[in-house]
C-alpha cells in the first residue's frame, strides 16, 4: 500500500490529537485495501471508525452523501463527526457488528427496510448541474459497455447485448404514468447487502463512495441481480412504496444486465476470476444462451 496515497497509522495518530475529544484505544485495523483504509477506535465521545481514501473522487463523493443526506437520513447512515481533506480522511459514528437475518419472514423485513431508506434517499432534494440529458447520458454509457465487450472478444455477447439496450432506450419514450421519473436523483450506486449494517430491527447504511446522482435503478440493479430478489422484491417494494410497472421492470432488467456485464468486464481486466465469473452468471440467469 502506498503510504503517499493513504494517510498512515502515525498522521492519523497525529491528526486524531488536534480533535476536541480523548482517544481511549489504539486504532483497530478493520479494513485494507488499494483504495482505503478503515480503523476502529474507543474515544470519549464513543465508538467510532476512521476511513483513509487513496483517491480524492471517492473522498468527495462519500464526504459530499453524509454531508448533503445525512440530515435526511439519520441515524440510519452513520454519522460525520470530523474529516480531514488533505489526508482525505472521514471520522464517522461505529455502528457495531452486524446480524444475519434468520428466516425468509427476517430477509422480507431486511428488505422492506432497505426500500424504506432508498426511498427516503431518492427524494433527498438535489441539484442536477449536469448538461447532458440523462437518456442521452445512459445510451453512452451503455454503447461504451458493449464498446468495451467487443475488444475483449466477446462479439456476439456485444452485438446481443447492444441490441437490447438499444430495445430499452426505445422503450422509454412510451414511459408510463405513474412511473418514476427518469432524472438524475440522489444514489448510493452500491446498494447491496455488503454495505447493510442489520440490527434487529434496524438497517444502516454505510460505504458512499461510489454515491453520486443517477438514475433509480441505478440502486436496484445489484439487487434485482441476486438469486433470492424473487422473494423479497415484494417487501422491498412495499418499503419503498411504489409497485413497479412493467414497463419499469424491463428497464431495471436491461440495468441488471449492465451490471453484470461491467462486472465481467472489471474481472478480466483485473485478472480477477471470482467478479468475471459472477458477472456472466449473472448474463446467463437474465439472457439466456448469452456466449461470453
Amino acid at each position: 500500500m502506498d503510504a503517499a496515497l493513504i494517510a498512515s497509522a502515525e498522521q492519523v495518530y497525529t491528526w486524531l490529537g488536534t480533535l476536541s475529544f480523548r482517544l481511549c484505544s489504539p486504532l483497530r485495523p478493520l479494513q485494507a485495501g488499494d483504495h482505503s483504509r478503515v480503523w476502529s477506535l474507543e474515544s470519549s465521545d464513543g465508538p467510532m471508525v476512521l476511513k483513509a481514501h487513496a483517491l480524492p473522487h471517492k473522498f468527495a463523493a462519500e464526504l459530499r452523501a453524509y454531508r448533503d443526506w445525512q440530515s435526511r437520513l439519520a441515524p440510519a447512515m452513520p454519522r460525520l463527526h470530523a474529516h480531514d481533506p488533505v489526508m482525505r480522511l472521514l471520522l464517522l459514528s461505529h455502528i457495531g457488528a452486524t446480524q444475519q437475518p434468520v428466516g425468509v419472514a427476517e430477509e422480507q423485513a431486511l428488505y422492506r427496510q432497505a426500500g424504506a431508506f432508498l426511498r427516503r434517499l431518492h427524494t433527498c432534494p438535489c441539484v442536477d448541474d449536469d448538461p447532458l440529458p440523462p437518456r442521452l447520458a445512459l445510451a453512452r454509457r451503455w454503447h461504451q459497455l458493449c464498446r468495451r465487450a467487443s475488444r475483449a472478444g466477446a462479439v456476439d455477447a456485444a452485438e446481443r447485448l447492444s441490441a437490447h439496450f438499444t430495445a430499452a432506450l426505445a422503450a422509454l419514450e412510451d414511459w408510463p404514468r405513474g412511473a418514476l421519473a427518469l432524472t438524475r436523483i440522489p444514489c448510493h450506486r452500491d446498494f447491496q447487502e455488503q454495505n447493510w449494517h442489520w440490527q434487529r430491527p434496524h438497517l444502516r447504511v454505510f460505504d458512499f463512495e461510489h454515491a453520486r446522482l443517477d438514475l433509480w435503478p441505478a440502486d436496484i440493479a445489484k439487487l434485482a441481480a441476486e438469486p433470492q430478489w424473487a422473494q423479497v422484491q415484494a417487501a422491498f417494494w412495499e418499503g419503498y412504496e411504489h409497485r413497479p410497472s412493467q414497463a419499469e421492470q424491463d428497464f431495471i432488467r436491461a440495468w441488471v444486465l449492465a451490471h453484470g456485464l461491467s462486472t465481467w468486464l472489471w474481472g478480466r481486466h483485473h485478472a480477477a476470476h471470482p467478479f468475471s465469473c459472477q458477472g456472466a452468471a449473472i448474463l446467463a440467469a437474465h439472457l439466456p444462451a448469452l456466449t461470453l
